[in-house]
């Protein structure tokens, strides 16, 4: 069974109480988590509400519960992770209380709403492999019962591993295992993911140009649209493709090799210039969970549609109102 990655490792970094209270990088990162936290929070959950109102009825498909299950790991990770990190490293940047109750917290939550995230990124790479590679037989494979399964897995892998350090099982075992089981698996299913979905774009361009060089000898005209359509399929993918990676896969890999430094290589830590290397890296997963809606969701027309009914339905019930309110509110002014 599949498990997936966190990014909390380097929490332990927070522990060590010797970090000198004027080192500027904490407080850097602090107010960029607090900046991060409101956008994160705000783009998730309004694609969390559009998920749940679906005005459009376009949310009832594997790939739509997949997104709404990253989405609400996303606004926990942004209304709670992040400014209990941000709130620790600004403490430690004044010398103040290390917070490690606090700490241990923020630790376990990022273990299960970071997991739970990169879980379903996994699970839209799956599902966007096999609508490629075997269109026909999507709707058979990629099922709401199989994607709510999948979800529960995930979610239930990520629980454990979440509360692995409150049963008496030591935070470095935890965070190790967590690397290999998680973090180091998830980036090479990842990679495998895409170079499977390389393969696949190039099967569809081989197809597509057959196709095209049968429609130009027998000049068939629905040859000819069917080809265009193809095409735009294929752009349309390579495009989501540039996105998962760019979004996920990137992210994911230079935190991992960050964790296997901070973890495997102590003398790479004698160095300032590789630990902020690494605190950077280790970061891109807060910016990762604040740019996916965008990248997985308001790109795609049907959810800015539904948000948009959802705003005017709205308007158009205050409007409704307004002429049965008034009136009233006169009424009880003038018999006072």
């Amino acid at each position: 069974m599949f498990s997936f990655m966190n990014t909390s490792n380097f929490t332990g970094e927070f522990c060590d109480t010797s970090r000198s209270a004027a080192d500027t990088e904490l407080l850097i990162v602090a107010l960029y988590k607090m900046i991060l936290s409101p956008l994160t929070v705000f783009g998730n959950g309004l694609l969390v509400l559009t998920g749940c109102v679906d005005p459009l009825r376009s949310s009832r498909t594997p790939s739509s519960l997949f997104l709404l299950t990253m989405s609400t790991a996303n606004v926990f990770t942004g209304a709670i992770v992040e400014p209990i990190f941000a709130a620790v490293e600004y403490n430690l940047f004044f010398g103040r209380n290390p917070l490690l109750k606090l700490t241990k917290v923020g630790s376990s939550l990022s273990l299960l709403t970071l997991n739970i995230s990169f879980g379903m990124v996994f699970a839209l790479t799956v599902d966007c492999f096999i609508a490629v590679s075997r269109p026909t037989k999507y709707r058979r494979w990629i099922t709401m019962k199989r994607a709510k399964i999948f979800v529960g897995t995930v979610s239930i892998i990520a629980f454990t591993f979440s509360i692995l350090p409150y049963v008496n099982v030591q935070v470095e075992t935890v965070l190790k295992v967590d690397l290999h089981f998680n973090s180091t698996l998830n980036s090479a299913l990842l990679v495998v993911s895409y170079v499977l979905l390389c393969i696949a774009f190039q099967n569809m361009t081989k197809k597509s140009l057959d196709l095209r060089g049968a429609a130009g000898n027998t000049n068939v005209r629905a040859s000819t649209a069917e080809v265009d359509k193809i095409f735009a399929l294929q752009n349309k993918f390579r495009n989501v493709l540039f996105i998962f990676v760019v979004f996920s896969t990137v992210p994911a890999i230079l935190s991992t090799i960050s964790y296997h430094l901070e973890l495997y290589c102590e003398s790479c830590q004698k160095y300032k210039s590789i630990v902020i290397v690494q605190n950077v890296f280790l970061n891109l997963m807060f910016m990762k969970c604040a740019l996916d809606p965008f990248a997985f969701g308001w790109r795609l027309s049907r959810h800015r549609q539904a948000l948009k009914r959802i705003i005017f339905c709205q308007l158009q019930t205050v409007r409704q109102m307004d002429p049965i309110v008034q009136p009233y509110n006169h009424l009880q002014e003038t018999r006072f």
